[in-house]
């Protein structure tokens, strides 16, 4: 019978930690979302095409000025 109350309980207790579990992870997830949905605070821009001459002698890409 004690056999039968410690499943009982060690049952439970796997329930609430799931519980506990989910509602932490779902939380997580939301956050995850709300950041991701924000764009980017670095202030830099991505230039869509660079100035770059290839050096015939080295082979080396560097810019034209």
């Amino acid at each position: 019978m004690p056999f039968l109350f410690g499943l009982i309980l060690a049952g439970a207790g796997a329930v609430i930690a799931l519980r506990l579990l989910s509602r932490e992870w779902d939380r997580v997830n939301a956050d995850l979302d709300e950041v991701r949905r924000e764009p980017p605070k670095t202030g830099r821009t991505v230039r869509a095409e660079l100035d770059l001459e290839r050096d015939p002698n080295t082979g080396v890409y560097r810019s034209r000025d």
